[in-house]
């Protein structure tokens, strides 16, 4: 039941989406931070080695 879920326990930075059986909806934004580009780097390659592996199953 997501009307009782206590809301006000969360970070106002965190962001929040509510999410039912039926759809969702984004509550509260988060703040927007930029990984170093090292981490981005290795985030980006990762996701590059994950999509080309789901490829491969096809």
């Amino acid at each position: 039941m997501t009307e009782a879920f206590p809301q006000a326990l969360l970070p106002p930075e965190a962001g929040l989406i509510v999410a039912d059986g039926f759809g969702g909806a984004i509550v509260r934004d988060c703040a927007s931070v930029p990984l170093a580009g090292a981490r981005r780097k290795a985030v980006t390659l990762l996701f590059a080695r994950l999509a080309a592996q789901r490829l491969s199953f096809l």
